[in-house]
């Protein structure tokens, strides 16, 4: 907390200044300003990031579950990273094959970071091309996350989900991250008694991670 309040507390006025609330900037300053904002995001998924391993390896972990459609959850996640996606010229698009109801009973917030991060990886990974999210029915709720982006070779997906591992090759692409991501997602998923894997057939011919989480009937 002593970390991420002071933090807010300056994205929340640079938010203030790039909306121009306090006044006209120059164009120049209005770029640099906006550099900084997007660094200060990072910071805070980073310091976010650490603290989720933490509680992970302490035990400490809280899950607050109750009921809720999981379609619709990531339905929300998609329509909110479709302004980046297509500022990257790609094609974002969600298919809901539930026939009714997808419920599951979850702890909504930590099930909406862990989708928020599958999406926007595909994302950050795909230079060209597209970016598939599917919910449907499979032991229980199945979410497929798929892009045609740079692929994983067979022989880095095994550590895919440890700790500080990023195995996509990002040549060429300009990816921050620490590596954690993955593992605090797999953390999360098994709390919930789920299973989560990731399918590829090589570099260069795109990824799938898959996330299957019991319904609640």
């Amino acid at each position: 907390h002593q970390l991420r309040g002071p933090l807010a507390g300056i994205r929340g006025h640079l938010s203030l200044v790039i909306d121009g609330s306090y006044g006209e900037i120059s164009k120049k300053a209005h770029e640099i300003i906006g550099k900084v904002f997007e660094s200060s995001g990072l910071l805070t998924k980073t310091i976010n990031d650490f603290l989720d391993v933490s509680r992970i390896e302490q035990g400490s972990m809280q899950y607050d579950r109750k009921k809720f459609e999981a379609q619709e959850l990531v339905k929300d996640v998609v329509e909110e990273l479709q302004p980046i996606a297509s500022g990257r010229g790609l094609e974002l698009t969600f298919e809901n094959k539930c026939e009714g109801s997808c419920l599951i009973y979850a702890d909504y917030a930590k099930i909406r970071h862990i989708f928020f991060n599958l999406i926007d990886n595909a994302i950050k990974y795909t230079e060209k091309g597209w970016v598939k999210v599917k919910v449907l029915p499979g032991n229980g709720v199945r979410i497929e996350v798929k892009d045609s982006g740079v692929g994983i070779a067979a022989n880095e997906i095994h550590g895919l989900f440890e700790k500080f591992v990023r195995a996509r090759d990002a040549s060429g692409i300009n990816v921050n991250g620490t590596g954690l991501g993955l593992y605090v997602a797999r953390q999360m998923v098994e709390a919930h008694k789920g299973k989560i894997w990731v399918e590829s057939e090589g570099k260069g011919k795109g990824s799938t991670f898959i996330v299957e989480i019991p319904s609640s009937k």
